[in-house]
């Protein structure tokens, strides 16, 4: 009987290791959007950013680089990229265009079409300043729940976003119902490197700062090699800084 009860033990935990962590049947969409707002601070405390200023490490290509990130809610931005104590690169989008400025005393240019609505759709990104709903309501996005997906063992539901003709997937964790992962065909750089291919997103190392739920580190992989792209790191985040709009204009 004991050698029984033993078995009926091991059993028992290999199907829970086994166990898949379902999303559950029957959740609308205005449910899953609901609780994730929730999840993330919600609504009045994401409403209240109106200025961020984030500083992170850019792993990519074997090499490290600094940088430093200010955007705005009226859809401006700005980050300059470090490299052992040397600007490498700039890019800033003042509300209609995106630019950049290679390097120490280069010229600055206009981004292109592509790389314009790259950095616009950053401006947008789901939870940075606007709500999803707020995407959907005041911005145009397109928002559908699609049939759950399971990867690691987990259900995640899966939200297809549109925003100005770009599509993305959005995987929320059941337990959380925070975005753990997304993936979307695009070029990393689009300005430079227009070469696109389906990127898989996972955010980990959640923390709230300033009443909001923010992942501190993005991994990017080229979903069909597996090879790591980018991972993004966040030293710190400032809320409400502020800001001179000079820093948004294009130089010169």
């Amino acid at each position: 009987m004991k050698g029984v009860r033993v078995m009926t033990a091991v059993l028992a935990a290999t199907a829970a290791t086994m166990a898949v962590i379902a999303a559950a049947d029957g959740v609308s969409l205005e449910d899953v959007l609901a609780r994730h707002l929730e999840a993330i601070g919600g609504g009045a405390a994401l409403h209240a950013v109106d200025a961020l200023r984030i500083h992170l490490l850019i792993d990519e290509a074997g090499s490290r680089a600094e940088a430093t990130y200010v955007a705005e809610r009226r859809l401006h931005m700005r980050i300059d990229v470090m490299r052992n104590g040397k600007r490498v690169l700039t890019e800033g989008y003042d509300g209609s265009r995106g630019w950049q400025l290679a390097s120490n005393g280069s010229v600055p240019t206009d981004s292109n079409t592509e790389g314009s609505a790259a950095l616009r759709r950053g401006l947008l990104a789901a939870d940075r300043f606007f709500s999803l709903q707020e995407l959907a309501h005041d911005y145009g996005g397109q928002l559908t729940l699609a049939q759950p997906q399971t990867l690691d063992r987990v259900n995640f539901y899966v939200i297809h976003k549109v925003l100005d003709g770009a599509a993305e997937d959005l995987f929320l964790d059941p337990r959380t119902w925070l975005i753990v992962r997304t993936r979307e065909v695009a070029a990393l750089h689009p300005d430079r490197e227009p070469r696109v291919a389906t990127i898989e997103t996972v955010y980990s190392d959640f923390r709230q700062v300033g009443g909001v739920v923010r992942p501190f580190r993005e991994v990017r992989r080229d979903l069909a090699s597996g090879i790591v792209l980018q991972i993004q790191t966040i030293v710190s985040v400032e809320t409400n800084p502020s800001l001179d709009n000079r820093a948004f204009e294009k130089p010169g």
